[in-house]
Order: C-alpha cells, then structure tokens, then sequence
C-alpha cells in the first residue's frame, strides 16, 4: 500500500503554514502497520519551500525515514523489487522556476533523490515562472527525475468543451502523449508515470 500524502489546497497550505505545522505533521506513526509506504507530495505554485524547508527535511532524517527514488516505489508495486521500512518519495508538481534555485540545492545537499512531474507546454512557452529544459538537464544531472504531468495542465476529469466520453478520452490520451513525447525529446523521464 502507498499512501499519497498531499500538501491540501491553497487555504490548507496556507493555514498549515500559518499554524508552523509541517507537511507531515498528519503522518505521525501510531500504528506502523496502518501503511507500509509514504508519498510526500508537494504541489505548490512558486514557494515550494514553505512545506519543503528545513523542517521537513529535518523531520524525515530524525523520524528515520528513508528517501528512494521514486522508480524504486514504481518496481516495488509491480512486486519487481523491496523497499526499506518507512521510505519516502518526494515528488514536486509542476516545473517551478523556486524548485530549481530553493528546493533542488536543500535535496542535492541531503542526498535525497527527487521527482518533478513536468507539465509541458508551460516550459516550452517560456514561461518565466518555470524552469527551462536545460535547467531540467542540469537537475537531472544531479540525481532528480522528472516525470509526465500532461502537456496542457488541465483536469483530465474536465475538460470544456468535449462532445462525448469519447472525445474526453481522446484529449486526455494526446495530451499524455504529447507530453511524454517532449520530456522524452528534452530529458531521461521515469516514463508510464504520470
């Protein structure tokens, strides 16, 4: 079992910060048996640090958690390969310009692998607020990952303007595809993950 820890919505985020919680301060382990596994998942829109600084960082050393890869979680579903009591997979949503000057040095200082899910038609915009794909180059050079978050950033539960299940389903599926196809052009991603 994987459990998906997310960091909630804006309101959340925002108050949990404002009450100094830290994001897994919901993650106490009362009973080591009600998961096997932790996702910390953190989407934020520019300051991945308010849940991504030094006290969570600090939190999983000292709560003996283990940081892997999360290609290493991916083998571990298929049943191809163990992972270690209470490790952690850290994934970032989205290609934020702050991931890359504030959360990818305090990852890379600790030695703890990471994954960003790219969605890429900002990043070939050139969108100033996220990173270029030679920065992405540059962090992938340095042990983070990166991974499929569509190309357009749209809900695939809604998209406007479809005429049926069908259509839906077809825009959803070029959409991946698309997407995948540009990280596989621009990096090395953990391909049929999304």
């Amino acid at each position: 079992e994987v459990i998906r820890v997310g960091a909630g919505d804006d309101r959340h985020r925002q108050a949990s910060v404002q009450r100094g919680e830290t994001l897994l301060d919901a993650v106490e382990d009362p009973d080591p048996l009600s998961y096997r596994h932790l996702v910390v998942s953190i989407a934020l829109l520019s300051k991945p640090l308010t849940l991504l600084g030094a006290a969570v960082l600090e939190h999983l050393e000292d709560a003996g958690y283990t940081v892997v890869p999360l290609g290493d979680v991916v083998a571990a579903i298929r049943g191809e390969a163990e992972l270690p009591a209470r490790a952690v997979v850290i994934t970032v949503d989205d290609a934020y310009l702050s991931v890359y000057e504030e959360a990818y040095p305090r990852l890379k200082a600790r030695g703890y692998p990471f994954t960003i899910f790219v969605a890429t038609d900002t990043v070939d915009a050139g969108r100033e607020t996220y990173m270029t794909w030679s920065q992405m180059r540059a962090m992938e050079e340095g042990g983070a990952t990166f991974a499929n978050h569509g190309s357009s950033h749209r809900s695939f539960v809604e998209w406007p303007g479809v005429v049926s299940e069908i259509d839906r389903l077809a825009r959803v599926r070029a959409d991946i595809e698309h997407a995948e196809g540009r990280l596989a052009e621009e990096l090395q991603p953990l391909l049929g993950v999304l």
